[in-house]
């Protein structure tokens, strides 16, 4: 399984999801894919995702 951050209102398509599950396999954890197998980018997308949300209000 891959994740991957979108702006809000994005649909991913089919392709863009195995590209990005490759690329993940290929290289491991990223910005631009990543899992919750690694707790450094577990932790960033916690904060990236409070930082976003306090952007928000």
């Amino acid at each position: 399984m891959a994740l991957w951050w979108l702006p809000v209102g994005d649909l991913p398509t089919v392709d863009e999801a195995k590209k990005r599950l490759q690329y993940l396999n290929y290289f491991g954890d990223s910005d631009y894919a990543f899992s919750f197998n690694n707790q450094y980018f577990t932790q960033r997308m916690f904060e990236k995702s409070n930082f976003m949300l306090n952007l928000a209000i």
